[in-house]
């Protein structure tokens, strides 16, 4: 979770909301990068990666999702048990945990074909890197020293 550095007071990023307390698309800087409150349109995974349209709905990043055009991309930050729910994703500028495919070495990363989990060999999500290489179903570190987005 990040420490507040600018944007929503009283934000906390590991909490999923039914109802949403922000308006979808609002970011905030945190003391471990930027974060991003969206709507979850299908379940996801504490640190599963998700793909926001230009709408602010998000749902886990796979090869086909990904589509052709310019979408950004973000780390759950919680579990999400219910689509239409709301919550924080980790968009990048920093360090946090994400889900990488077993046995993919560190470095850059790609989407999958498996909701939320980057690994190689799909297309590119520009920022996102891997510091460790990946294990299954096991949240490591990553990094993006810019916001993470696809198709740019």
């Amino acid at each position: 979770m990040g420490f507040l550095i600018s944007g929503a007071v009283g934000s906390n990023t590991n909490e999923i909301d039914t109802v949403p307390t922000q308006a979808v698309g609002t970011v905030l800087e945190g003391s471990d990068g930027f974060y991003e409150y969206v709507k979850f349109t299908a379940t996801a995974s504490n640190g599963h990666y998700v793909v926001i349209t230009g709408t602010g709905d998000a749902s886990g990043i796979t090869t086909t999702n990904a589509g052709s055009t310019y979408q950004k991309v973000g780390i759950a930050q919680a579990d999400v048990t219910a689509a239409n729910t709301y919550g924080w994703v980790w968009r990048g500028n920093g360090t946090s945990l994400g889900v990488v495919a077993n046995g993919v070495a560190a470095g850059n990363l790609t989407t999958t074909a498996t909701a939320g989990v980057l690994g190689s060999g799909g297309t590119a999500v520009q920022g996102a890197r891997s510091l460790a290489a990946g294990l299954t179903n096991t949240r490591i570190a990553v990094t993006a020293a810019t916001l993470m987005t696809v198709n740019v």
